[in-house]
């Protein structure tokens, strides 16, 4: 007995079942045309649509071993993560994933990992990290690039859209209000790992340095010559590590510190951020390191609240020249 072919209709129902996905690697996988149980690597990934209101089946991995709480501590999650189920710890849980039966997988590019995850179930390689110019050059591209094809992939286009239009009004509204002032001011964040030691970023595209530049704040030229100085400077990641002695050096009219909790500044740290310009006239502010590095536009959208706030309060002064 044969089998006979399916039908025209047949064929195109099967069809729109299905589409052919491009991921970072530059393979086309076929994946579901509504992927609705997805289980992403980690928080970065997951990130990304949490924040337009999609639920995540599962994730991988989280920076502090609490995903949903991560997630929400991002801000603008709206959805319940409450169920968000966990399967695994910075490794792939291959038995976990299996056991979640997803309908789609979204991991990093590791070649050797999507092939035993694609035997469970379609898996495409996407890197998170990309937020116009990132540091990986291949991710090189429109601004929140990266962000609307996750947006458009799982269906959560409109409220990326949505935010895109609160973000742009955001900058104006913050211009219109600071504008003559933040023309004037100069800014630099260290982020410190809550370890005392600072760090400088310069060639990373993090939420800050894209958002801060929309309403004109200047990047301080310590930026840069952190990564030309002679200090301690990894190419690969783009940091720079700042010896506590010359932290001064690294002046800027605001100074953001990068902390993951709220205890106090470590006294050594403390003591030389008191020394810079910026410290003597209590223009440093500790922020939240996820909310500020997170690369997505909800991460922006936070950033320039913060910034908005520390404005709003009428204590910010023009300290000078730091160039």
């Amino acid at each position: 007995m044969t089998t006979a072919p399916p039908t025209t209709s047949e064929a195109a129902a099967a069809d729109s079942e299905t589409q052919i996905f491009v991921d970072d690697l530059g393979r086309e996988v076929e994946i579901p045309a509504e992927p609705q149980r997805v289980i992403f690597q980690g928080t970065e990934h997951a990130s990304h649509v949490t924040t337009l209101g999609f639920v995540p089946l599962a994730v991988a991995s989280s920076y502090t071993g609490d995903a949903p709480g991560e997630l929400e501590g991002i801000g603008g999650v709206t959805v319940d993560l409450s169920g968000m189920g966990d399967v695994g710890d910075g490794e792939p849980n291959f038995e976990a994933i299996a056991a979640a039966e997803p309908d789609l997988i979204v991991w990093w590019t590791d070649e050797e990992v999507i092939a035993t995850l694609s035997e469970i179930a379609p898996t495409i390689g996407i890197d998170p990290r990309a937020n116009g110019t990132d540091f990986i050059t291949d991710n090189d591209g429109p601004r929140w690039s990266k962000q609307r094809r996750f947006a458009e992939l799982f269906a959560v286009d409109d409220a990326f859209e949505a935010q895109v239009a609160e973000y742009e009004a955001l900058v104006a509204d913050i211009r219109d209000r600071h504008g003559e002032l933040l023309d004037t001011l100069e800014w630099t964040l260290f982020d410190t790992y809550d370890d005392g030691q600072a760090y400088l970023y310069n060639t990373k595209t993090y939420a800050y340095n894209a958002a801060l530049p929309d309403i004109g704040l200047t990047e301080a030229a310590s930026h840069e010559q952190a990564t030309l100085e002679g200090v301690v400077y990894d190419e690969a990641f783009g940091y720079a590590v700042i010896s506590a002695e010359v932290v001064p050096e690294y002046g800027a009219d605001l100074v953001f510190v990068g902390r993951s909790t709220d205890e106090p500044f470590e006294p050594t740290l403390a003591t030389v951020l008191d020394a810079t310009a910026a410290g003597g006239n209590e223009q440093v502010y500790p922020v939240d390191v996820a909310r500020w590095t997170f690369h997505l536009l909800q991460a922006e959208i936070n950033v320039l609240r913060e910034v908005d706030a520390i404005l709003s309060a009428g204590d910010v002064e023009d300290l000078g020249d730091f160039g």
